[in-house]
């Protein structure tokens, strides 16, 4: 659609599966013709800022936050550069002139919400919200506002009808897509050992389930398994500190490599076998969808979005919830079957080729596009 202009408000104070799934589709948007702009915060720490500029994607920085209970620091400072960013937008939106606007943060509605009115606005929902009054009446709010609800699986979409009574017919549910274009090479790493590499890759958080891998490493280690543990991601954080106590406490620490945060996707999973996803409540996943571009089997919980991705014994495996014996029985199946680890890691990049790529998630956002013409934006 020549000419149509998309405008995606971002947060990128960072770069964590929000940005990268905002990151694809505006990309994949600009190959097709849209004129594509990002409003992002002006509190970040430039990762984003340089993706942006390595796409060619125009963007401006605006200090617009939220309001936090718990730091006041964060409250006051929003407060005082709430002004000028609402100047800001104002400008921006004047000059864009945006035919859609995708917003991806409700908690910022409650305060911003008046600085989208009359432009069509799609709400892109990452995040599983927790059950509590402030989240009914901000999305019950933004429901009669937003022309569309965006969830990232069904199990966030589900979440959303909670809160959501009048309106339930805007959420639809659009996956998260991984670019298939993008420049990936399998090649075989060389290696001092014979072993089989497992990887947990992302941020070094309590709730990336990194112990209970180690409570299955011990024991593919006691049942002689030859395997040992890659975790990707800072591990400067005090989580890591406990992870390392426990390796060390059972004797783990030669079999755990500790390799920080890599930015090169190639670099990562030609290093590896096999990734292990043992996160809680995981919105959608898009760590679980990665390792297919190098035919990698995946090894998840099953848990949050994470079933909607993975068929059992077809494109990955899953095991229960807080189980560690699961878990390392789903390991040894991989481990100790060399075909059925290949299989198993070629049907997963089937599949992500079929219900997961960019492309696909993109025509759906067009499909919006087109409905949004309905309805009414100056509510």
């Amino acid at each position: 659609m020549p000419g149509y202009r998309i405008l995606v408000v971002c947060g990128g104070n960072t770069v964590s599966g929000l940005e990268i799934a905002n990151l694809t589709l505006m990309k994949q948007l600009k190959e097709i013709g849209y004129s594509v702009c990002c409003l992002t915060s002006g509190w970040n720490d430039g990762a984003f800022i340089s993706r942006l500029q390595a796409l060619d994607i125009p963007y401006q920085c605006v200090k617009l936050g939220n309001l936090y209970i718990s730091r006041p620091v964060w409250t006051l400072d929003t407060i005082l550069n709430f002004p000028k960013a609402v100047f800001q937008i104002r400008n921006l939106l004047k000059r864009f002139q945006p035919d859609t606007i995708i917003l991806n943060d409700h908690r910022s509605f409650l305060y911003s919400g008046f600085l989208w009115k009359g432009f069509n606005v799609i709400f892109w929902e990452h995040n599983l919200p927790p059950v509590n009054l402030f989240n009914k009446i901000t999305y019950g709010r933004l429901a009669k506002t937003v022309s569309h609800i965006v969830a990232c699986s069904e199990y966030v979409n589900l979440r959303l009808s909670e809160f959501i009574i009048s309106g339930r017919s805007k959420i639809r549910t659009i996956y998260n897509g991984i670019d298939t274009a993008d420049s990936y090479v399998a090649h075989e790493t060389k290696r001092m050992d014979n072993g089989i590499r497992i990887g947990i890759v992302g941020q070094v958080i309590l709730r990336k389930g990194h112990m209970l891998l180690a409570e299955a490493l011990s024991i593919l280690v006691d049942r002689g398994l030859p395997c040992a543990v890659y975790i990707y991601g800072n591990d400067q954080t005090l989580y890591a500190s406990e992870v390392r106590y426990l390796a060390e406490k059972m004797g783990l620490n030669k079999h755990i490599h500790w390799m920080g945060f890599v930015q090169d996707k190639n670099m990562i999973y030609n290093n590896l076998d096999i990734v292990v996803v043992p996160s809680m409540n995981e919105p959608f996943g898009l760590v679980a969808l990665e390792p297919a571009l190098w035919e990698i089997p995946v090894v998840a919980v099953r848990s949050g979005g994470l079933p909607e991705i993975i068929i059992h014994e077809f494109n990955g495996l899953l095991f229960e919830l807080d189980n560690y014996n699961d878990l390392a029985a789903q390991l040894e199946k991989l481990i100790s079957r060399p075909q059925f680890r290949s299989e198993i890691g070629r049907q997963a990049k089937t599949v992500l080729m079929e219900r997961f790529s960019a492309s696909r998630m993109a025509d759906r956002f067009i499909e919006i596009f087109a409905l949004s013409d309905t309805f009414d934006f100056q509510k």
